[in-house]
Formats: structure tokens, sequence, C-alpha cells
């Protein structure tokens, strides 16, 4: 007998298909992330752009500033956040952004490696960008990063951060050789005004060859979590390319939205309300799929241990055997969910995708 897609997602959503009073049928991204350059001052190994100083060049500003004017017809967007690579390389290209990012009333914030965090200019540097439209800083570091740049630096990036008057969070990277306790003994003082994100490394771009594997964090066979954190910041790469999330798992084929070349970016986010992956990973992640993908007899490629739902993502996405699986479970999910009564369907996006779906044989 097959699996049943609907059994699996009532398991998923805890035993209901009932939604909570805010989630929406619509994709309401906050944040229009911008992928500003692949060119950075550091070579790390864990780098999932492949980022270095070999890169050259950065987005135009005449396309960054019409992204911007677009994607504000969607309405949820409140920030763009800008990223690399690493921008304050740019500092006259993120100035001017930051100032038309403003111009439409709406916050901002980059993600830096905080290199010049030591530097006698950072805390005039930082206000005037500040003056800009400045409203949050994310400096990212981990073991790799360190490799190149010192935890100390990083932590003076974050003091005149916080003395910029900025919402302050330091990302970190987390691997067998770096814990986030780590970074809050470093912090010391500052360490109640600055938030630390924490995220694992995963074995996409150039930490798929460069990261040894006693360097991975601990693994897990059943990563939970569903995508809906992730998909509140859209993320444009330096071809145009549209993702759901910016996270390093997320850029495989069968997640890209369109291309801000070609569509506007408010466009592209109003057709992805009718994209069935992006549905059933924003309600109840990538581990739906771990049932079809297990049951389909791909044990000699596919991993069977992920550091959390984002390397199960990328897994699962980048393999094209996985993907195939994938689409088809998504398929029989919208086929299951049409021939529900109309009191047994679940609500929210799955619904109304199946009923956009041709039905599928169950």
């Amino acid at each position: 007998m097959g699996i049943a897609a609907t059994n699996i997602l009532a398991a998923r959503l805890k035993g209901s298909f009932v939604m909570s009073a805010n989630d929406s049928i619509d994709y309401s991204p906050d944040v229009l992330g911008i992928l500003l350059t692949a060119r950075c001052n550091i070579s790390c190994r864990h780098c999932c752009n492949c980022s270095g100083p070999e890169a050259e060049g950065a987005l135009k500003l005449d396309f960054i500033t019409g992204l911007i004017d677009d994607a504000v017809r969607i309405g949820s967007i409140r920030e763009v956040g800008l990223s690399g690579g690493e921008p304050f390389l740019f500092l006259d290209l993120v100035g001017a952004t930051l100032r038309h990012a403003r111009g439409h009333g709406l916050g901002a914030s980059v993600t830096t490696n905080g290199f010049w965090g030591r530097s006698a200019r950072a805390d005039r540097m930082l206000d005037d960008l500040r003056a800009d439209g400045l409203t949050a800083l994310c400096i990212s570091t981990s073991q790799f990063h360190q490799e190149f740049i010192r935890l100390d630096t990083v932590v003076a990036a974050a003091a005149a951060s916080r003395r910029a008057g900025l919402a302050t969070t330091i990302n970190v990277v987390a691997s067998a050789g770096l814990q986030p306790d780590t970074i809050r003994d470093a912090l010391g003082d500052l360490a109640g005004d600055v938030c630390i994100v924490v995220m694992p490394c995963l074995p996409t771009g150039r930490a798929a060859a460069k990261v040894d594997a006693r360097e991975w964090p601990g693994l897990t066979a059943q990563p939970l979590g569903n995508c809906r954190h992730h998909f509140q910041k859209l993320a444009v790469d330096l071809a145009g390319d549209v993702w759901p999330c910016c996270s390093p798992g997320g850029f495989t084929p069968a997640l890209q939205l369109g291309n801000a070349n070609r569509t506007p970016i408010d466009r592209i986010v109003a057709r992805a309300a009718d994209n069935p992956l992006v549905a059933v990973l924003d309600a109840v992640g990538p581990a739906f799929f771990l049932p079809f993908l297990r049951g389909a007899g791909l044990a000699d490629t596919f991993p069977d241990r992920f550091a959390d739902q984002c390397h199960l993502c990328h897994a699962m996405l980048s393999d094209p055997r996985a993907a195939s699986v994938v689409a088809a479970a998504c398929r029989q999910l919208a086929g299951e969910v049409s021939q529900l009564a109309a009191p047994e369907r679940p609500v929210g996006r799955i619904a109304t995708i199946a009923a956009t779906q041709e039905p599928a044989p169950v």
C-alpha cells in the first residue's frame, strides 16, 4: 500500500489541519534580501556562495533601486537586507541603497564579517550609514571566519554597532569547533545588548569540499521545523534569481521562484502563492517528504542524517532523483486533498493550491 500524503501532513500539523489565525493563503515575506556582491576580503572554507577576493564587482545601483521599487508593491516588505560577499567593500553602493530604501519608509540591515571592527574609522562609518538609513547590523562569525578575522575584532564591531544605536546581531555558524557560548563569553558586558543567532554549518557551496566531516555539528535523522521563519526573507542573487529564503540550503533549482531581470519581483511573489512546494515547506517543513524519499530506494545517494531542516531541504532538492520524488509527493498531496470533503480539508495555502492542481491518482 502506498503512503497517504494527507496522513503525513496531519501528523506534521500535530493531528489537525487547522492552522492558526495568523496563517495566510498568501506568500508574505517581510524582508527583501539582496546579495550585493560575491566579492569578499576573505575566503572562508564553509562559504555557501563561494565568495572571496577573486570575485569582481557588485550589482548595479539602478537594478537595486528598481528591485526595491517593485518590492514595496508586495505590501508585506518592511526591510531591505544587504549581504554578500562583503558589502562593506562597496560603501558608496551600500549608502545609496540605504537612502533609497529609507525613501520608501523601509528599515535596512547589512550583514558583514566585521573585518573593520578595530579600525579607527568604525564609529564614523557606522554613524554615516545610520544617517543613510541603516537600522540593524548583522555580523557573521564561525571557526572558519576566525581563520581570517579574530573574535575580538568581531566583538569590537558589535561594540561599535551598539554605540551607533543599531540593532546588533551576531550570526554564528555552529560547528564542532565553535559553539555559541564562546561568543557570549567573548561579548562580556555586551552580551545583553547583542542578539546571537545560531545556524549550523551546511555542506553547500565551498563547504561541500573544504569542510572535513569531523567539523560538522551534530546530525539528526529527523530534522524538525517548518520553513515559515526562513520564508520571511526573500532573496535575490547576483543573477537576479529570486528565492523564497536566504538559507544556504535554499538555493536549489526547484525553489527558484523567477528572475527579477525578466519579471517584476512583486509579480514573482504573487505567483509563488500557487507554488505547492513552497506551501508544504511553509506549513510543515521538508521532513514531510522523508517517508517518500526513504521509500523510493535512494539510500545509495541520499543522506540519512542532517544538521537541520535546511540541510535536508538542500539534499532533497539538489539531487535530481530526490527532487522528482518531492514533486510527485506534492502532486499526490494535492490530489488527495482535492478528494476530501470540504469540512475535512485543511485551511490555508495547501487547500488553495489543491483546488488549482490536477488531482493525482491516489
